[in-house]
Formats: structure tokens, sequence, C-alpha cells
């Protein structure tokens, strides 16, 4: 005979998603033999969108842009003052991992006005050239595996889907060349701390590729209707964000990713650096809310007003270059208003139809 299994959904659920889930969950425990046990780095971790052979290509893309990144990041410790610098055991690390992930919260409780990139050290000697890098082939094979992770993680819509993310990928790459290889009328400050920090553009550009993950195609103030629950554990802001957030990060944090974690960071710093970074730069695209609508306003003007607009004190390059990083994310997520007119209808459509 035949055997059917149904799942029946109480009329009263508000929230048949977390139940889809959750059911999810149970029958890959089951096949695993976990017994329900689900790791809290698992535990909120989807997958929407299947492996074709589009998907395929843009992962080859991205993860040949963010390994050149990852050679940058090698190549930078390379260098005898990077030597120097204190390089903690992994055990030290994994123990900040863990109260990064165990922590109360959320990330928007962690977007901070002012990023801190390193000051530029007079003495440094030239870097290796990244090109001369050979990455080990397990951090290649679970970056790869990573992107991978991320593009399931997709939802199949019309506009906030894995090539949307890969188009912003694409975008941010672009428009960082230009402040990494700035015009004479650039400012040297901000170009020079976005160019000396390898960390920093790898958080930018990973930032595009997860900031829209799981996302269900409508914007915050619906999610509070139809997903009350998941906009309730976000204090009903900027929930979209925040889930792409903790849906990034939970999955870089398991245990198969941990060599390609030991190529990002070396250290609690580091590693305090790059999460603060995919913050403020995820949430950066919610342009929507008003207290960080207003959060950079007031940055804005406090270093583009006044004496502050020609300062070359270092706090006010911090600001300026954290408000170049945040419309580098802004200007990237809404790309294809500024190109070709075929590409400009193809996402316009998608968006509003």
């Amino acid at each position: 005979g035949e055997l059917n299994t149904y799942w029946l959904l109480p009329k009263d659920s508000t929230n048949p998603e977390e139940f889809n889930r959750q059911v999810k969950e149970h029958l890959t425990s089951l096949k695993a033999g976990t017994n329900g046990d689900v790791k809290q780095s698992d535990s909120k971790i989807p997958r929407h969108t299947e492996m074709s052979p589009k998907v395929h290509r843009l992962v080859d893309w991205n993860v040949d842009v963010l390994r050149k990144l990852l050679k940058q990041i090698v190549a930078s410790r390379q260098t005898e003052a990077e030597a120097k610098k204190t390089k903690e055991s992994p055990a030290v690390v994994y123990r900040a991992e863990k109260r990064i992930l165990n922590r109360e919260g959320m990330p928007l409780d962690e977007v901070t006005e002012t990023l801190t990139l390193p000051k530029p050290d007079a003495n440094e000697e030239t870097a290796v050239n990244p090109n001369n890098v050979e990455l080990p082939e397990e951090v290649s094979a679970q970056l790869r595996e990573y992107v991978e992770a991320l593009a399931v993680s997709y939802r199949d819509n019309p506009f906030h889907n894995f090539e949307h993310a890969s188009h912003v990928t694409m975008s941010v790459s672009k428009l960082l060349s230009r402040i990494v290889a700035p015009d004479e009328d650039a400012d040297e400050n901000v170009a020079s701390a976005i160019t000396r920090d390898p960390l920093a553009q790898f958080a930018i550009v990973i930032s595009a590729l997860v900031h829209d993950a799981d996302h269900v195609g409508v914007p915050n103030f619906l999610l509070i209707k139809e997903n009350p629950k998941m906009a309730s554990g976000y204090q009903n802001k900027s929930i979209a964000e925040q889930n792409s957030v903790d849906i990034a990060w939970e999955t870089l944090m398991a245990p198969k990713f941990s060599a390609l974690r030991e190529t990002i960071y070396t250290n609690v710093y580091e590693l305090h650096r790059f999460r603060q970074l995919v913050t403020n730069t995820v949430l950066a695209t919610d342009i929507f809310d008003k207290e960080l609508q207003a959060l950079r306003k007031k940055r804005w003007e406090m270093v583009f007003s006044g004496e502050a607009k020609d300062s070359i004190q270092q706090e006010d390059i911090d600001r300026k270059t954290t408000i170049v990083i945040e419309h580098l994310i802004q200007a990237s997520d809404v790309s294809h208003t500024m190109q070709h007119w075929s590409i400009y209808r193809k996402w316009n459509e998608r968006f509003f139809f």
C-alpha cells in the first residue's frame, strides 16, 4: 500500500512559515539521526533556492570575487608589521564567537555611529602581492560551500533573490574599486582608510551578498502584519535586514567553515571588527527606518558642515569613511536605476510588478 503523512496546521496559528520551517528541521533531524537536536548555528539556516545552472554561474562569480579579497587579507598579514601583531589561539577566538552567537539583543543594537578603521602605519612596508598568495584548498572549498549556502537561503522572489544579491555585489565591487583607486579630487584620507583595510573591503562585499538572505519579498511594514512572531523578535524594526544578518552569521559559524573563519580573522579584535562592519553595512540597506535615518543625517551634518568638512582629525575621518561605506551599499542596492535602460526596466518590472 501507500503511506501518506499529513501535517496539520491549527486554525489559530498566525505564523504558517514558522510552522513549515520547524517541520523541515524535524524531518532533517530524523534523516540525520539527531533525534531532533538542532545546533544553534544550524537553527535558522533556510534552504529556498535550488542550485540551478544559473545559480551555479553566479556562485562561481561571487566566489572568484571573494577569493581575491581573501588573498588581500592574507597578503596584508605577511608584512613584518602585521606579523608582530598578536595572533590569538583558535580557542580564544572560538569563545568570542560563541559569545556573539549567544548574545542578548539583536543586530540593530550593535549598529554604531562611527566605524573605526585601522590607522595607517607610516613605517609599514609594502604588502605582499595578493596575486602571489595561495589559499589552502580547504579554505577555497569552504568559501564555495558558504556562498552556495547563502545562495539557497534566498527565496525565489521576483526581485529580492540571489541574482539581485549578486548584482548588488557586482555594483559594490565596482564602486569600491573607485574608492580604492581614487581620482585626484577624492578625499585621500577616506580612500586611504579603505585602501589599507582589506578586511573592510571583504566585509563590504560579503555584506552585499548576504543583505537580502531569506527575504520574503515584502517590506518591513508588511512583515509586521504577516509574520508578527518574527517581527516582535526584532522589535518591529529593520526586520528583514536583521534576519539576513543573523542567517548569514549563524551559517558562517557552522563548524564546517572553521578554516574560512580563521582566514578572515585571526584574533578577537579582527572578529569584532568584521562583525561590526557586516552589521553596520547590512543595516544601512534599511533606508526607511526613521531612527537610522536620523543617525545618518546627524553624522552627515557633523562632518560635512562648518570646520569639520576639511578636518583631518581621525574621528572625523572615521565618520566620513562610515558615510562612504553606507552610501556604497545603498547606491549598489538600487544600482539598476543608474545602469543601462534594459537593466533598469528588468529590475523595476520585477520590483513593482
